[in-house]
């Protein structure tokens, strides 16, 4: 997809948001108790997290995050990395680890 919306020699700007009431509802915390054990899952959840920070990085345009509503784990990451942030009142950030686990919320290589 980032490749894609990268060599789109017509994008002016680059708008993310969230389908419904939430930007990102974030990871699900047991999946991210069983990453603390599985280290081939947890290098796999990390690559799609830096696959989307080298994607967003490759985007010359501006990219603009229209938060809508919560913006949790790497949604606040997304949003961090965006240009521009539009935020609607009702719109928090949040970075939420469980107890056995604390990780970034992107790990870009």
């Amino acid at each position: 997809m980032w490749a894609r919306l990268a060599a789109d020699d017509e994008m002016l700007a680059l708008v993310i948001t969230g389908a419904g009431k939430a930007f990102s509802g974030g990871g699900d915390l047991n999946l991210l108790d069983r990453m603390v054990h599985d280290t081939d899952l947890r290098a796999a959840i990390m690559e799609e997290g830096a696959v989307i920070v080298r994607g967003m990085a490759s985007i010359e345009v501006p990219i603009i995050a229209a938060v809508n509503g919560p913006a949790v784990g790497l949604g606040c990451s997304i949003a961090g990395l965006s240009d521009i942030v539009l935020v609607e009142e009702q719109a928090y950030f949040s970075i939420r680890t469980s107890r056995s686990v604390s990780l970034p919320a992107t790990a870009a290589r």
